[in-house]
């Protein structure tokens, strides 16, 4: 296990970005650097520089902690840059270019159905080739705005608002790992903060942390652990040729990615329906296919079919019934999808 450790919170170089104090400029932000980086050098850490803040016009304060840490953990752990979310720009418009940067950390916000597919495709086609990962989805059960707008400054839309569900978790997940992503994060509002009895909710929580603990979206990114890991998917490429049929818009979006020796493919339906894949990009002469649930990690086969192209409707369909389809090459004899033996 590895510690994610935030250098400082963004209002620690400029004030305006919080309530401060402004401690850190381009003197100084090198030493501070070095000496984190030194400190922690032994230990298992990511570095994240940036504190939820775009970093336009104070690049070289940024530039000059991060060499710090680089040169006091004698380059021995990774660092991204958490920019917010404003424009969707995340590190990549930044810091792409930069040494220092080694993988590029999106940020989709605590927005409803927000297309993580494309900031992680806008990434992934960047040279010099770097990973990419949604740093920060929506939260679970985090008060939620539409559109992203007036998300702070208009506190009286807190209460009236829907909050982050499951679904929405895992479709943040599964719509960024079948664009590419090399990893997905998973955030709730009331643990993080730990709120309690004796706490002041940060941003209107509303659930104990030790209840929120017990909510679906943890455990079912465990779900969606094993179902990839039940399959080499290191060779999963985003591929949406293979859509031939029933995609749709928005929330409705399927996202699909196959292997590249054409051993499986894996196509993500939101809410359900029926899709037509080609799947003669697959190799082998018999695809075996069947839908995953990601709710409870249950699997239903479908049978076993020549290489052609293919309608495929999902057991139920609707607001919450999202749907992985597994398409195997049958000649491989893989385990069933999300088992482990």
């Amino acid at each position: 296990m590895f510690m994610a450790l935030v250098a400082t919170w963004g209002d620690k170089v400029r004030k305006a970005w919080g309530e401060g104090p402004e401690i850190f400029n381009d003197r100084n932000a090198f030493g501070y650097g070095k000496w984190l980086g030194n400190r922690y050098k032994s230990s298992q850490v990511v570095w994240i520089l940036g504190g939820d803040r775009d970093p336009v016009g104070y690049e070289p304060v940024w530039r000059a902690m991060a060499r710090g840490l680089k040169e006091g953990c004698e380059g021995r752990q990774l660092a991204t840059y958490h920019g917010a979310n404003r424009q969707n720009r995340g590190s990549s418009p930044f810091f792409h270019n930069d040494e220092w940067l080694d993988f590029n950390f999106t940020y989709s916000g605590h927005r409803w159905s927000y297309p993580t597919y494309e900031q992680i495709a806008r990434d992934r086609v960047l040279e010099p080739v770097k990973p990419t990962l949604d740093g920060e989805p929506l939260y679970e059960n985090h008060p939620v705005l539409g559109d992203g707008t007036g998300f702070y400054s208009n506190r009286k839309l807190w209460d009236r608002i829907t909050r982050g569900t499951s679904h929405q978790t895992r479709q943040s997940a599964y719509w960024a790992m079948l664009a590419g992503a090399a990893g997905h994060t998973y955030g709730c509002h009331d643990v993080w903060q730990f709120h309690n009895e004796l706490s002041e909710p940060i941003t209107h929580s509303n659930v104990m942390w030790y209840e929120a603990v017990e909510f679906d979206g943890p455990r079912q990114m465990g779900i969606m652990r094993r179902l990839f890991e039940s399959r080499p998917w290191q060779k999963l490429v985003p591929d949406q040729s293979v859509i031939v049929g029933g995609q749709g818009e928005g929330e409705l979006h399927i996202q699909a990615a196959r292997a590249q020796d054409g051993s499986f493919l894996f196509a993500y339906l939101p809410q359900g329906g029926t899709v037509t894949i080609d799947t003669k990009k697959l190799s082998g002469k018999r695809i075996s296919a069947s839908w995953f649930d990601p709710r409870n990690g249950s699997t239903t086969s479908i049978g076993e079919f020549t290489r052609d192209t293919r309608d495929f409707k999902t057991p139920k369909s609707g607001r919450i019934w999202d749907w992985v389809l597994v398409l195997d090459n049958a000649e491989r004899h893989f385990l069933a999808p999300g088992s482990t033996r």
